[in-house]
C-alpha cells in the first residue's frame, strides 16, 4: 500500500524497482530486498531471515520494509514504542502529530505490531473519539470498497481503544528528497528511534 502511494510522485517512481512505473509483484519485492542485503543493507536482519525470502511464505517486518525503501534512496525514520505502560497512548499522540504537520509530502505511515501490519493514512477527531484512518490488508479491497459505498467505515476506522499491545513500530518516509550517494551508503545501518 506504500509503495502504492509512492508511485505517484513522479521523482520517486522513476527510482523504484525498474522505473517503469509498474506496480511490482511479490516475487519482484522479494529479490530487491535479497539484492538490498547483497548491497549491504542490514546485515544482521539479513542473517536472521537467512539472506533468502524470495519463494518463500518468510514474514518479513519493519526493517525488512525500511532496507527496501532505503535501498531506492528514500529517507526513513523507523520509530518503536515499546515497554512502556502507555506505549498505545504516546503513539497515538505521535501519529496524531504526525498527520497534522503542515506540508506537502505527508504519506501513509507503515504499522508493526504482534505479527501484523497495516497502513495509517489519516487520523479522524470528532464528537465520538480519536479514531485512526488505516487500510487493513486483512480486509479485502472488495469488501472495503463495499463498505465505503454503504457510507460505512468499520473497516477504515480503528477507534484508539484497538490499539492494545505494548510494542509498535512505525515506518516513515521523511522527505520526497532521494538520498546522496553518501547517505546512502549511511542507510545501509539501520536506525531505530525509541519513543518515550
Amino acid at each position: 500500500m506504500l509503495i502504492g502511494y509512492l508511485y505517484t510522485i513522479q521523482e520517486i517512481r522513476s527510482a523504484l524497482f525498474d522505473g517503469s512505473g509498474n506496480l511490482p509483484d511479490i516475487i519482484t519485492i522479494q529479490e530487491a530486498l535479497e539484492y538490498a542485503w547483497k548491497c549491504g543493507f542490514d546485515l544482521t536482519g539479513a542473517a536472521q531471515l537467512g539472506h533468502k525470502v524470495k519463494g518463500t511464505n518468510k514474514w518479513i517486518g519493519t526493517t525488512e520494509v525500511a532496507v527496501l525503501l532505503s535501498f531506492f534512496k528514500l529517507r526513513v525514520g523507523i520509530y518503536e514504542f515499546k515497554n512502556i505502560q502507555n506505549s498505545s497512548h504516546q503513539m497515538i499522540q505521535w501519529i496524531t502529530d504526525y498527520f497534522h504537520q503542515d506540508r506537502e509530502f505527508l504519506p501513509p505511515l507503515y504499522l508493526q505490531y504482534a505479527g501484523h501490519s497495516i497502513s495509517i493514512i489519516g487520523v479522524e477527531i470528532g464528537s465520538r473519539g480519536t479514531h485512526i484512518l488505516v487500510f487493513d490488508p486483512a480486509n479485502s479491497g472488495q469488501y472495503i470498497k463495499k463498505e465505503l459505498g454503504q457510507s460505512r467505515f468499520r473497516t477504515v476506522r480503528f477507534p484508539v481503544t484497538r490499539f492494545k499491545s505494548t510494542e509498535y513500530q512505525i515506518i516513515t518516509i521523511k522527505d520526497s528528497t532521494l538520498l546522496d550517494e553518501l547517505a546512502w551508503e549511511k542507510s545501509k545501518n539501520l536506525i531505530i528511534q525509541r519513543e518515550f
